[in-house]
């Protein structure tokens, strides 16, 4: 699951930092993550996995953790607040390809690149209580269709 990051193409536009990172986000150079992590963010709570993912490889690298200025466990939501001008978000880059192709969004290049380990949802194989979860997993193959 490679996340990047995005801001919106209108962005808090009076924040000379937004305006260099719509500038760099253009393609004219990257982005520090130390400036970047001084941005506006919106992140997950903090006790999902994603966050505690984000956490932990930012901490291995050596790189600040932003606070958010929103929670929101949704990704839909966190492109559509980083389209509002919110803040700076974090997300697949498969599912920011819709709004960064409206002009919604735009990824920025940071440097270093900072990217988040795939993620993985397990449950035991031939164990009984896999049963009493069998209603769950349907539910979420027929949600991913």
């Amino acid at each position: 699951m490679r996340r990047t990051c995005a801001a919106s193409s209108s962005g808090t536009s009076a924040s000379p930092l937004w305006q260099r990172l719509l500038t760099r986000s253009r393609g004219v150079g990257g982005v520090a993550w130390s400036e970047l992590a001084a941005a506006d963010w919106i992140l997950p709570p903090e006790r999902t996995v994603v966050r505690q993912a984000l956490a932990y490889t930012l901490a291995q690298a050596g790189l600040l953790m932003p606070r958010p200025v929103v929670e929101s466990a949704q990704l839909s939501t966190d492109i559509e607040l980083a389209a509002a001008g919110v803040g700076v978000a974090l997300a697949p880059v498969a599912a920011v390809a819709v709004s960064e192709r409206r002009g919604a969004v735009r990824r920025i290049a940071v440097e270093p690149l900072v990217t988040v380990p795939p993620l993985a949802v397990l449950v035991r194989v031939a164990h009984e209580e896999v049963q009493a979860i069998e209603p769950l997993i349907a539910a979420m193959r027929a949600f991913d269709r």
